[in-house]
């Protein structure tokens, strides 16, 4: 479950490689398109052997959207249907 705090985070997909976690450049608006993300590498790489997607401080650079990967080239912008006015 996701807290308040990590509401308003940007993620990161990680995969498990002999019992580290590791990660790439890939940062993303919401938890679940890390989580994507992550889930797509853990099926294409051969010697995972978990996945998951972490809190980041990190600008986001990609989206995640129907299994399709996006590069944004230029400042992103988040705008939460619940952020206040």
């Amino acid at each position: 479950m996701t807290t308040p705090k990590e509401a308003n985070s940007n993620w990161k997909p990680q995969v498990k490689v002999d019992g580290t976690w590791s990660s790439n450049n890939l940062v993303f608006d919401t938890e679940e398109e890390a989580k994507q993300s992550a889930q797509d590498l853990f099926t294409r790489w051969q010697l995972t052997t978990d996945h998951r997607a972490i809190v980041s401080d990190e600008p986001v650079n990609y989206s995640y959207k129907n299994g399709q990967l996006t590069e944004h080239t230029g400042p992103f912008i988040s705008i939460s249907p619940n952020a206040p006015a």
